[in-house]
């Protein structure tokens, strides 16, 4: 009786419970747009069995040039609203790094990170081609003690067509960050059968939300169940709650 009623309970939570990647800093990216969005966006995440979020807006140049002085306001705001209503999730922030000129001015160069716990770096590309120094900069990343970890790798189209490049990249220890929503085609099939294929080849060290919005989390709910959600379980060996501690 006890594991049948265990069984249900599994099935409306998600198998990780550090959630890596959201967007969820109240005001300062395409994510959540205010305080009370984030604080209800997180309550969510806390429902689906998250109990650690390490938030990661986007640093990209122009549009999002967010630096560690821009986002503490915001972000400790959340963290205070969310033990005010006394939310039973710890929450830290790191980023979201378009490797692009922002960067290497604002963050390389003067190597002034927002960080994952022990060193770990998410970077991430144009969707529409690879940093024309893409190696040199994660070659300066390692060089400096830094575990670099591409958000989304099966969303670019570049890589995807010639899925060699992703087992070179692992082989260079660069980590892979897959967006869990991936795996339930939300983002078109030929992402959905990439995300897959990295599964199958063992190249899954991370899955992340990529919560945006609360559409995306009751596209999640939907997701939870399923036997893509399934198959997804029961072959992810991801380090979300190991690697950070």
């Amino acid at each position: 009786m006890f594991n049948i009623f265990r069984s249900k309970d599994t099935d409306k939570t998600l198998f990780f419970h550090t959630d890596i990647h959201s967007h969820i800093v109240p005001g300062v990216d395409d994510g959540s747009p205010d305080l009370n969005t984030s604080v209800s966006l997180a309550k969510e995440l806390n429902a689906l069995g998250i109990e650690h979020i390490i938030a990661t807006p986007h640093v990209t140049e122009v549009t999002f040039e967010n630096t560690a002085e821009t986002l503490s306001a915001p972000f400790e705001s959340l963290k205070a609203a969310l033990k005010a209503e006394n939310v039973n999730v710890a929450i830290e922030h790191a980023a979201e790094y378009r490797l692009d000129g922002f960067f290497e001015r604002s963050a390389l160069e003067p190597r002034q990170f927002m960080l994952y716990p022990n060193n770990y770096i998410l970077i991430e590309n144009s969707f529409i081609q690879q940093a024309l120094n893409f190696e040199q900069i994660v070659f300066d990343l390692k060089t400096l003690g830094l575990t670099p970890v591409l958000a989304h790798p099966e969303r670019y189209a570049y890589y995807s067509t010639r899925k060699k490049v992703y087992q070179s990249m692992h082989d260079f220890e660069i980590q892979f960050q897959v967006n869990i929503l991936s795996f339930s085609g939300y983002y078109g099939h030929e992402v959905k059968e990439t995300a897959f294929w990295l599964l199958k080849n063992g190249l899954v060290d991370f899955i992340g939300t990529d919560l945006h919005r609360a559409t995306h989390i009751e596209l999640i709910k939907k997701f939870i169940g399923s036997s893509d959600y399934k198959k997804l379980v029961k072959n992810a060996d991801v380090k979300n709650d190991t690697a950070f501690r």
